[in-house]
């Protein structure tokens, strides 16, 4: 992981800084507002309900929204002893899945999020319906 600016005690994923560079090329804007929200964590922050397989019991993931309503949300726990920083930004959240997420809690989406590998960008497939469970009996 490396760090967003020397004195900010935050680290970010590689996967994340690939993205916000990529980002960076194809719509600076939205680039910029994420990166200025990684720089005010923990300021603002939401508490969000994701339980990631292979973290430490007790791991807890906040959100903070960017100014831009169009950019990613970043998505960031405390860091670890090992990590030397006081937060770990793991993934972004796009925009709309997040704006999902904030209005109607969906456990099928926390489920996407949870299995997502972490340090990846968490992808709008994340909003989509999964089909409904078969209701017949055995």
């Amino acid at each position: 992981m490396n760090m967003p600016q020397a004195n900010s005690n935050v680290i970010v994923a590689p996967a994340i800084n690939d993205e916000l560079l990529r980002l960076r090329d194809v719509d600076p804007a939205q680039a910029t507002s994420i990166v200025r929200a990684i720089l005010s964590i923990p300021d603002g922050a939401e508490r969000i309900d994701l339980v990631v397989p292979g973290d430490p019991d007790g791991t807890r993931y906040w959100a903070v929204r960017p100014d831009n309503e169009l950019a990613a949300v970043p998505v960031f726990r405390q860091g670890l002893p090992e990590e030397h920083a006081n937060y770990a930004v793991e993934a972004l959240f796009p925009a709309p899945a997040y704006q999902l997420y904030h209005r109607h809690p969906d456990p099928r989406l926390l489920n996407v999020a949870a299995t997502t590998t972490v340090g990846a960008t968490i992808t709008a497939e994340a909003t989509a319906t999964p089909a409904p469970a078969s209701s017949a009996s055995a």
